[in-house]
């Protein structure tokens, strides 16, 4: 048996020919990006068109902001040393 995508509905018949139905409910996978450069533009948006949830971190405000990555969950701007220690 394969997982079903979000949403999607299966439907299969059993050997005694029940035929039941499944509807995946899972969670989107996460990208957390560390950089909101160009390489970080480029992978967000690819995340994104993927069907990721996309969280920025970045020490520049101007790569690390809603207008850049308007699909992000949360953009946040900290030193990367600050915010390593919070993940720990």
């Amino acid at each position: 048996m394969k997982v079903a995508d979000l949403g999607a509905i299966e439907s299969f018949i059993t050997d005694e020919g029940l035929e039941v139905f499944i509807e995946g409910f899972t969670t989107p996978p996460t990208l957390i990006m560390v950089g909101g450069g160009h390489v970080g533009k480029a992978t967000g948006d690819l995340a994104d068109s993927l069907g990721y949830t996309v969280q920025v971190v970045d020490d520049r405000p101007e790569f690390s902001n809603p207008e850049r990555f308007p699909y992000a969950n949360d953009t946040i701007v900290t030193s990367y040393e600050d915010w390593s220690k919070q993940i720990t």
